[in-house]
């Protein structure tokens, strides 16, 4: 897999490269971005924030971070808050995947990493023509190699997918109090059970702890306000409820990649463009 491709397969690699590329995209609060793709071209979305997701009668949550690869989705924005994704459009040689269903980081943990370790450089990297040529080239191979153990390990996961009720009512507290400062003792007392038991569950179906998740909204609500007016940011950080402007900006950053300050920027340059 991590080979360069046979001299005879130069021409195939030839006709594969990016449609278009977009990094640090606003998605409005309430606002869907769908994504229809032809037979030979494939959507990679990755996120920034809180998102959800969804195809046909699907609809999954996609936590910063996570990652989406298909033909056929959509990605809404259900916070009160601007979301932020980064989007690549890529072109394959002759990919036929009919009736595959995306794929998630919720539904196919471990593909869904090879998929991200293989396309989000492209981001970044996004003038080396030579290293996304190989990069499209694999996750080809990849996908046209593994579509029928894809289908079947998507069905799995619908038939076996519960989820208690009370992890509902925990997420729906942590999005109606997330500027507020929470502990998982709270969260814990407010459905009556033990903090270990909680942060275990939890983590099982959504993939991360509540106070991770209560992290990652918070983050969602600071890029809003960072981007919507020029406050100062120690008042962000108080209205989350940060003890400092300092203890803000670098939770900020180890979360989005950048300071408070250098995110403002960029969306600046962006909106200006």
């Amino acid at each position: 897999m991590g080979k360069n491709p046979k001299k005879s397969e130069v021409g195939l690699v030839s006709r594969i490269g990016i449609v278009s590329v977009s990094t640090f995209k606003p998605l409005p609060p309430g606002k869907t971005m769908e994504f229809r793709s032809k037979k030979n071209r494939l959507c990679y979305v990755e996120t920034l924030s809180l998102v959800q997701t969804g195809w046909d009668s699907h609809c999954l949550s996609l936590h910063k971070g996570n990652c989406i690869l298909g033909q056929n989705f959509y990605v809404h924005n259900p916070n009160e808050s601007v979301a932020i994704i980064n989007i690549l459009t890529i072109q394959t040689s002759n990919l036929h995947l009919e009736n595959l269903h995306p794929i998630t980081t919720l539904e196919y943990p471990t593909e869904s990493s090879y998929v991200k370790d293989m396309l989000s450089p492209i981001f970044k990297e996004r003038n080396n023509s030579q290293q996304i040529e190989s990069s499209i080239y694999f996750i080809e191979k990849w996908l046209a190699n593994n579509a029928e153990s894809l289908k079947t390990k998507s069905s799995i996961y619908r038939e076996n997918r519960k989820i208690d009720s009370r992890l509902i009512k925990v997420n729906r507290y942590l999005r109606e109090n997330h500027e507020d400062q929470i502990t998982l003792g709270q969260l814990a007392e407010l459905i009556q059970c033990n903090p270990v038991y909680l942060s275990n569950t939890y983590s099982k179906i959504f993939k991360m702890s509540p106070i991770k998740h209560l992290q990652v909204m918070k983050m969602n609500k600071a890029m809003s306000l960072l981007q919507s007016n020029d406050g100062k940011i120690k008042d962000i950080a108080q209205r989350l409820g940060y003890f400092s402007a300092s203890q803000f900006s670098e939770i900020f950053r180890r979360n989005i990649g950048l300071t408070p300050l250098e995110f403002r920027r960029n969306m600046r340059i962006s909106d200006d463009k």
